[in-house]
């Protein structure tokens, strides 16, 4: 607030002038200028108008025309700073002028001694010091001149005229002295200023160097988690390629079983040469079948880890159905029941590959729980559901859930609990990055009444 009072202020006396950092003093002289034409102005007014009153014309007419060489004065610094010096030392003549008339016609008067120590003053802080010094000198010098020549003029007694040359001088030597540690003080301030600036220049150069360096460091650290993923993704499918070996085994272990029985049959029959033709035939359509069964199995496989990274609308029936196709034999030896309630089968538009691994993955997860704690009537409940514009996918067990003090990281990569089962830890790592990452999905999991819940979530299409 006070500010904005200053700066309207300094508006009225010298107007919009902008002045550098450089010109902090000759800013102030500048305002102490304007300040001293408009009192002069207001004064010279007054007085003319008195004179004019009095029956003083001629004298009226003189005041009148320096109250308007005052005003023109005014007018021109407000739009020029460059005048400054020159309407100074006009003023300032003029004004040695005025005490120079007082002198000579009016000895007596009293107001002498005022309007030398004002000169004093006011040319010393318009002017610079040297100037001052030049000012205050010439004055002097003329007062003793005059004093000497004319002691009548003066009107004073030499101690009288003594006292009064001394406290000119002194008046000089405190504003000499007020003039100088203002403008120390100034070149003190610029300095520390600048000292300021080249400290604020230099951290500033410090940090851009620390932030390219960060920058490079940032950069560097995004390669090594870029090749870090790249090396667990490939762990992963290393992973998930031994868990389908393994799944395919089991596929394929009875099929091949049934072939190599009816094979050994038809040997046999061959053999002893009892054999006949329908016997035969019906056989060798039971082996026909029994490998057709085994190439479909194959075709699940391919198709279930096809590179097909195009979006597409699909329904997650089916990828539940294709994933329970591939892992239900393995399910099914181990006596787990997998039951389905499919609530919701409206279409969403995602990777239908990729959500098939997932659940494939929590699938393979829950089996090796349920076997690993030995659970007496094992079941997988896989429920799906529609919450506002949510289709919601729960795959349950009844293993007895996740331990509260590790269910925050099971989604870490490398954290396993199958340390004895050689569990890499990549498993549920890998599914969140599939869902959340790549399929725009959310994966949570919480403890229901049985066993541990893993949820999945889908934006339903719009």
């Amino acid at each position: 607030m006070n500010d904005k009072k200053n700066s309207f202020m300094f508006n009225i006396l010298i107007g919009n002038h902008d002045f550098a950092e450089d010109e902090y003093i000759f800013k102030y002289k500048f305002i102490a200028l304007s300040t001293l034409i408009n009192v002069l102005v207001v004064a010279l007014s007054l007085i003319a108008l008195l004179r004019y009153a009095d029956g003083n014309i001629s004298q009226a007419m003189i005041d009148a025309g320096l109250v308007g060489s005052f005003i023109v004065s005014s007018v021109i610094l407000r739009f020029s700073k460059k005048s400054f010096k020159i309407i100074s030392r006009i003023l300032l003549l003029l004004a040695l002028s005025v005490a120079a008339l007082q002198l000579v016609w009016y000895p007596e008067s009293k107001s002498r001694i005022a309007w030398f120590s004002t000169m004093v003053y006011v040319g010393f802080f318009l002017l610079d010091r040297r100037e001052g010094w030049l000012w205050v000198s010439t004055i002097i010098a003329g007062l003793i001149g005059i004093y000497f020549y004319e002691p009548s003029f003066i009107a004073l007694s030499h101690m009288e005229f003594a006292t009064f040359i001394i406290n000119l001088l002194l008046i000089a030597i405190l504003l000499n002295w007020y003039e100088k540690i203002k403008e120390e003080g100034y070149t003190i301030h610029a300095k520390h200023k600048r000292e300021l600036e080249e400290a604020i220049l230099l951290k500033t150069q410090e940090l851009q160097q620390l932030n390219a360096t960060l920058h490079n460091r940032v950069d560097m650290e995004i390669d090594k988690n870029r090749n870090k993923d790249k090396q667990m993704i490939h762990q992963s499918r290393l992973a998930q390629m031994g868990e389908m070996i393994s799944m395919i085994a089991h596929q394929w272990r009875q099929p091949l079983a049934a072939i190599s029985a009816t094979a050994s049959a038809l040997q046999l029959k061959v053999a002893r040469k009892k054999y006949d033709e329908e016997v035969f035939l019906d056989s060798i359509k039971q082996i026909n079948e029994y490998s057709q069964h085994l190439s479909s199995t194959i075709d699940d496989f391919r198709n279930f880890f096809s590179p097909n990274k195009e979006k597409s609308l699909f329904r997650l029936k089916e990828c539940i159905e294709g994933s329970i196709k591939i892992i239900g034999s393995s399910l099914s030896n181990k006596n787990i029941e997998v039951t389905t309630e499919i609530l919701c089968d409206e279409e969403i538009y995602s990777y239908p590959n990729e959500i098939r691994q997932v659940i494939l993955n929590l699938l393979k997860n829950a089996e090796d729980i349920l076997v690993e704690k030995q659970i007496e009537n094992p079941w997988i409940h896989i429920r799906v559901n529609e919450l506002g514009p949510m289709q919601i996918v729960e795959i349950a067990d009844n293993a007895g859930g996740v331990p509260e003090e590790i269910k925050d990281k099971i989604f870490d990569p490398y954290f396993t609990t199958k340390t004895k089962r050689d569990g890499t830890g990549l498993g549920l790592y890998m599914s969140k990055t599939i869902i959340e990452d790549n399929c725009g999905g959310k994966i949570d999991v919480y403890n229901g009444s049985q066993g541990a819940v893993f949820e999945l979530s889908f934006r339903k299409k719009a």
